[in-house]
């Protein structure tokens, strides 16, 4: 029995394996390590079976993705990738990964080039759905607040990144599914947010302190964002505004038409009852009145008793049968206020 020396596919730390064995484990991470087996075809190829290395590359790499750590997921997607380019999702990660660690869009070449290629490579829809909640989920992560900026060259960084996401949200969004309005109402908010972060003139920095009648107060100066970022943000905002209001106004008419047949379900439901309750009773106040001709005592207090019967009876019938109808428009019509408040202008 012999040993032979090999590097870990996962970890890269030295191994020894036992020469008898088609496989081992890794003694620092517990990665199964395969011996490479040399298979001669009849022509007198040499081929090298990797397919169990690929497997613990696309493992690691998911795992990576899975927990965010887009750099390292970003690593192993490349390097399952050298041994086989045979299935659509590494190629598409690989692309989104590089998309999480750009500042903007000084990548876009390398990302859109790796999604079309993914996307050429198969027509299954649940791949194109995983692909476009991938990307939504990478716009929700754009959320480029205004840090306090301490000097020019930080607002300089940051109006360029604000430029860049714009523009690569921009040509993302082809690849986002449309059949699903919240996503595209989710993704085209997070356009609208990165615009609005560059709408005025100046971004205001720190310049220092100085000391005012024997007080420290702090100085501020100003940058002047670029009008042609300006400019674009402008075009992109009225851009996803129409797209967002046309996703999102059908859905309102939708919603409106709903309540409206409510309302008019309510008004057949609660008449029928009020009529049966006269039809009821009507006859008993009658008698009632007679009474009062010649027995008035008696003939009021069974008016009087009558007309509380007939108020509660209608009453109890009415919040039996409509009680949860009147509950349903109520969410119905706080649902719909929501909804057009969603609506930006």
């Amino acid at each position: 029995m012999g040993f032979v020396a090999l590097k870990c596919p996962a970890c890269g730390a030295d191994i020894s394996l036992d020469d008898s064995k088609e496989f081992g484990f890794c003694s620092f991470c517990g990665t199964k390590v395969m011996q490479e087996k040399i298979i001669v075809e009849h022509k007198g190829t040499v081929k090298m079976d990797e397919s169990d290395k690929y497997q613990n590359m696309i493992k690691l790499a998911n795992n990576a993705f899975q927990a965010k750590n887009m750099q390292e997921a970003y690593k192993y997607y490349t390097k399952a990738l050298e041994l086989s380019q045979s299935s659509a999702l590494p190629v598409f990660r690989k692309a989104i990964c590089a998309a999480y660690l750009s500042d903007g869009d000084e990548r876009i070449a390398e990302i859109l080039s790796g999604i079309r290629q993914a996307m050429s490579m198969t027509n299954d829809p649940a791949f194109k759905t995983t692909c476009s909640e991938d990307i939504c989920r990478f716009a929700l992560s754009r959320a480029l607040q205004k840090p306090e900026f301490v000097m020019q060259a930080m607002c300089e960084e940051y109006v360029k990144a604000i430029s860049g996401t714009i523009n690569l949200l921009d040509q993302l969004y082809s690849f986002i599914q449309k059949d699903n309005e919240k996503n595209v109402v989710a993704y085209a908010d997070q356009v609208i947010f990165a615009c609005d972060q560059v709408k005025g003139k100046q971004l205001e920095y720190s310049a220092g302190f100085a000391s005012v009648d024997g007080k420290t107060q702090a100085l501020k100066n100003t940058y002047t964002i670029p009008d042609q970022v300006r400019s674009q943000a402008q075009a992109m905002r009225a851009k996803y505004v129409k797209e967002r209001n046309q996703f999102i106004s059908p859905v309102i008419d939708e919603k409106t038409a709903a309540v409206k047949a409510l309302k008019e379900k309510i008004k057949s439901t609660s008449m029928p009852l009020w009529i049966l309750h006269i039809v009821f009773c009507v006859p008993m106040l009658i008698l009632a009145l007679v009474l009062i001709v010649f027995k008035p005592a008696l003939g009021w207090a069974l008016f009087a008793i009558e007309l509380v019967a007939f108020i509660v009876a209608n009453m109890m019938d009415k919040e039996k049968a409509v009680q949860s109808m009147y509950n349903e428009l109520r969410a119905m019509k706080k649902e719909l206020a929501e909804m057009k408040k969603q609506k930006v202008k």
